[in-house]
């Protein structure tokens, strides 16, 4: 029954539309970070709402998951890894059907 609603019907478009704005999201959420101090009044707004929906998801996940070093003082945040993945996992699942 699950497999039918994202298979067919509106639900199963919505939800999918919902996973690939959350992947773009994220997205344009990682590389405006380490900029966010120099976005002018009204995309710092838009960039604040995506940090209280995806930016508490990540630091979370970041707090199970230590930085990954990739360079002399540079480190990835595998928090907004862990949910690229588990987003991107939930798009390709809805797009098999499973």
């Amino acid at each position: 029954m699950i497999t039918s609603i994202f298979l067919f019907g509106g639900l199963g478009i919505v939800l999918k539309l919902l996973i690939v704005l959350c992947l773009v999201a994220l997205y344009f959420y990682a590389k405006v970070t380490p900029i966010k101090d120099r976005l002018d009044a009204k995309h710092r707004g838009y960039y604040d709402k995506i940090d209280s929906l995806l930016g508490g998801m990540a630091r979370s996940l970041g707090k199970s998951v230590k930085p990954y070093q990739v360079g002399e003082g540079v480190f990835l945040d595998m928090g907004q890894f862990v949910l690229f993945l588990i987003i991107a996992f939930l798009a390709l699942a809805m797009m098999m059907g499973l």
